[in-house]
């Protein structure tokens, strides 16, 4: 399992690649790997690239629903 930091500096673990999808896992307060985590799938890291290509604005955030509501398309 591969390791990166936030932009805050939290370290999180992720596993996959960008064709596949990446599976990413958080710690806990102790740096524990927590059990869980959430896939981002190879569909909505295609919105992204395409939004990053054509200087589009890309909304950050965390949601803390289960599972996360999905968003209207503009």
């Amino acid at each position: 399992m591969n390791n990166a930091k936030t932009v805050t500096g939290k370290t999180f673990y992720y596993d996959g690649d960008l064709s596949q999808g990446l599976t990413v896992r958080t710690t806990d307060k102790n740096g524990k790997i927590k059990d869980g985590g959430f896939f981002i799938s190879p569909e909505t890291i295609g919105i992204i690239k395409k939004s990053i290509v054509n200087h589009n604005e890309i909304p950050m955030g965390a949601c803390r629903d289960n599972p996360a509501p999905r968003q209207r398309s503009r």
